[in-house]
């Protein structure tokens, strides 16, 4: 469900992905992948945003906005089954953050 910029309504969950690096034992690096499923809503993206980002080099898939209190920066997010990278966050006075995503290709 698209939500109306002014009447939020977190009715949709989203994966907020941390992926780390350490060492193994034998010093060879190892990646773990962390999730915190949080509400979300999906609101439209405008045509101002899509050329600016289609300006940046982005290809704006999807505009989700969280509680700001739930969000730390993650990159990556997944939502209805994919994958997207985060490539701008505007942190809303309403006390929610909108994240503009563009849709990962391959092992990201």
């Amino acid at each position: 469900m698209i939500s109306n910029k002014n009447d939020i309504s977190l009715d949709n969950v989203c994966s907020l992905v941390t992926i780390s690096t350490t060492e193994n034992e034998y010093g060879e690096p190892t990646t773990a992948e962390t999730k915190a499923d949080i509400f979300c809503a999906e609101l439209p993206v405008t045509s101002n945003e899509f050329f600016s980002a289609q300006q940046s080099g982005f290809k704006v898939q999807k505009c989700l906005v969280v509680n700001s209190d739930e969000y730390t920066e993650e990159r990556l997010i997944g939502y209805e089954g994919k994958r997207y990278s985060v490539y701008r966050y505007y942190q809303r006075a309403d006390g929610y953050t909108e994240l503009y995503c563009s849709e990962r290709v391959g092992n990201g």
